[in-house]
């Protein structure tokens, strides 16, 4: 008698657990803060720059790229997201690269160059 009341009573005791874990229902899983906010948006209604940038480096660092995949990965999803800002930044990388093949590495020469060869692409 003692080994079935003490049977009965540790399979309550099992059990009893399992019936509370499946009365309550599971809590829902929310998604980081960061995932849920929506990006800054400027007056146009596009996401800023910055955000896009911030989105894409975490993309690629969730991705474990590295190196030149890395970066190519970055400027793929920038391009993707901001083709506006993108043709501009090319435009003035390229304006940078005149002005070093000109000799102009510093200074205020070189920024009035990249300035007004900026003008003159757009």
């Amino acid at each position: 008698m003692k080994l079935s009341a003490l049977t009965i009573l540790a399979s309550l005791c099992l059990a009893a657990p399992a019936f509370a874990q499946s009365a309550t229902p599971a809590a829902p899983t929310t998604a980081p803060a960061a995932a849920t906010t929506a990006p800054e948006m400027n007056k146009d209604g596009k996401p800023k720059a910055k955000a896009v940038r911030k989105a894409c480096r975490t993309e690629a660092k969730s991705q474990g790229l590295k190196g030149d995949a890395r970066e190519k990965a970055i400027t793929d999803c920038f391009v993707k997201q901001r083709p506006d800002l993108a043709a501009k930044e090319t435009a003035r990388d390229q304006c940078r690269a005149d002005a070093k093949a000109k000799g102009l590495e510093k200074g205020a020469d070189r920024k009035a160059f990249v300035k007004s060869c900026e003008k003159d692409k757009k």
